[in-house]
C-alpha cells in the first residue's frame, strides 16, 4: 500500500477503514496488522471462494481466509474487524481511510502473464481459462477533502454499500467450504 495510506492512517485515531479487495494479498501482511494496531474499526470485503476464476486463485483465496479468522481472533479485543465474502465477479477495488483518503484500482483478466511465467505447465493449466489480476495495477489515490476525492468516495460507497448488504459472513464462509 502507498505512503499517502500510511500517513492517513498514522494522523488518524479511532477511525473506520473499509476496504474492498479479491484476496488480500497486497495488504494482508502491512495494511492490515497497521490497522489493527492502530485500533481502526475495519470492514473488509473479499471475493467469495467459489466465485474465482481458477483453482489457484481459489486456493489464495482460502489461504488468506484461514488467515483472517486468525488475525479476527487474536485482534478481537482491541478492534472492530468485519470480514464479508462477496459472490459477484471482481471488477473494482478500493480502500477508504477514514475521512482522509480513497484508492481506487480494478481488477483486469488474462493469460499472458501466465504464459510467459517459468510456472510448471500443470500450474499454468490450473489458471485457466482466466487469470484475475489486481495487485500490478495501479492505485489512483485522492484526498477526501477534495472534489475529485469526494467522487470516489461516492462510487466506492456506492459500490462497497451494496456488495457489503448482500455478503456471507466470515464466519458462514468458513464454515461453507469447510475451514472452520
Amino acid at each position: 500500500y502507498s505512503d499517502d495510506m500510511h500517513a492517513a492512517i498514522s494522523r488518524n485515531r479511532l477511525t473506520e477503514a473499509k476496504l474492498l479487495e479479491f484476496s488480500t494479498y497486497s495488504i494482508h501482511t502491512n495494511l492490515l496488522q497497521e490497522l489493527a494496531t492502530k485500533h481502526y474499526s475495519v470492514r473488509l470485503l473479499l471475493a467469495h471462494p467459489e466465485s474465482t476464476p481458477n483453482v489457484y486463485q481459489r486456493q489464495t483465496v482460502e489461504k488468506y481466509l484461514k488467515e483472517l479468522l486468525l488475525m479476527r481472533d487474536q485482534y478481537s479485543n482491541r478492534y472492530d474487524f468485519q470480514v464479508r465474502c462477496y459472490r459477484q465477479t471482481a471488477s473494482f477495488r478500493g480502500r477508504k481511510i477514514g475521512n482522509q483518503l480513497i484508492s481506487v484500482s480494478w481488477f483486469t483478466y488474462g493469460t499472458q502473464r501466465i504464459e510467459r511465467s517459468n510456472m510448471p505447465e500443470h500450474l499454468k493449466q490450473s489458471r485457466r481459462p482466466q487469470d484475475l489480476e489486481g495487485h500490478t495495477n495501479v492505485l489512483i489515490n485522492a484526498d477526501l477533502s477534495t472534489p475529485e476525492g469526494r467522487v470516489l468516495e461516492n462510487m466506492f460507497d456506492r459500490v462497497f454499500e451494496d456488495l457489503w448488504a448482500t455478503a456471507l459472513t466470515l464466519d458462514d464462509v468458513a464454515e461453507g467450504i469447510g475451514l472452520a
